[in-house]
């Protein structure tokens, strides 16, 4: 994973960090709530619990962006779209966990703003299998490009802008 960091860092590419975090300020209504109950997903990524922080190797640099988000995409934050259009980001390699749920959600709202995207599929991961491949398969099928984090730093070492064109 960090070698998918670094290579953009190199080139001074943006690198752009996004964590969930939950509180009662932005739970929600009772739709929310009602369905993470009703499914018994656990109480996950509370602010202030170890469950809210990243991952111990992923290390972030001074020059790295943070954005918060409290849903599945990060489109629901208005602020992430501000910081791509201040960037002037137009393509995004995305890495996460919860594949079908957060990855997914933010490549497709993503796609509808007309960005290109590229999903690192051996960076992302889900803790339900059933669900991972389908999640990968149908992003790829109708929504932005899936590859391996091999393949897109052959492509990025050789051109950035080709990243999109495989």
């Amino acid at each position: 994973m960090s070698s998918i960091i670094e290579q953009p860092r190199k080139e001074k590419t943006p690198i752009i960090f996004l964590k969930m975090i939950h509180s009662k300020e932005n739970d929600g209504n009772r739709a929310w709530i009602q369905r993470r109950k009703a499914k018994q997903h656990p109480n996950s990524y509370r602010a202030g619990t170890w469950g809210c922080e990243f991952y111990n190797l992923l290390q972030s640099d001074k020059d790295d962006y943070f954005v918060g988000k409290h849903r599945y995409s990060a489109y629901m934050n208005e602020q992430f779209d501000q910081l791509l259009q201040s960037l002037h980001i137009d393509t995004m390699v995305m890495t996460g966990i919860n594949t079908n749920t957060c990855v997914e959600s933010t490549a497709r709202d993503a796609h509808q703003r007309d960005y290109h995207v590229v999903v690192i599929s051996d960076a992302t991961v889900y803790a339900f299998p059933d669900a991972y491949e389908p999640s990968l398969r149908n992003i790829d099928r109708h929504f932005v490009s899936v590859m391996s984090s091999e393949q897109c730093l052959r492509l990025f070492r050789g051109n950035s802008h080709s990243i999109i064109d495989r």
